[in-house]
């Protein structure tokens, strides 16, 4: 009969497992669009991203809210944001900082995105020397 710390050792890394297989697109999240990505391998970290505005109008402006989360789910104050989306021709790219409780959000303008075009915006910032990512997305509807 295995000891309890194997057992306890066991159940840990069978609970780990099954969370590494969890799909890496989460649920919808009050009519946006949200992504998860699993959690980093080496910090437990995470980061959530959703835009404001998932069906936006002509012109305008979009907002892409993010939160970065340690292996604790506590927020990470100061985490550098960067997002990039290429929107037909052109690649553009913004940054923020998390503030005290791990929010952060970056606002842009929509420009002129070709109607029922889907932007993917890729977002990524750092904890620990270790790059988190996920992506989000909007289809401007004119």
């Amino acid at each position: 009969m295995r000891s309890l710390r194997g057992r306890v050792l066991a159940i840990i890394s069978l609970l780990g497992m099954l969370f590494l297989c969890l799909p890496t697109t989460a649920t919808a999240k009050v009519g946006a669009y949200r992504n998860v990505v699993v959690r980093g391998a080496l910090t437990g970290a995470q980061i959530n991203a959703w835009v404001a505005y998932p069906m936006p109008g002509r012109g305008g402006r979009q907002i892409v809210n993010v939160h970065v989360v340690d292996e604790f789910g506590r927020g990470v104050a100061g985490a550098p944001v960067r997002i990039m989306m290429r929107d037909g021709a052109s690649t553009r790219v913004y940054g923020t900082i998390t503030g005290s409780t791990g929010y952060g959000r970056i606002s842009f303008p929509i420009g002129h995105v070709l109607p029922g075009y889907t932007v993917l915006v890729h977002v990524t910032s750092q904890y620990r020397g270790q790059v988190l990512q996920t992506y989000t997305r909007y289809t401007p509807y004119y």
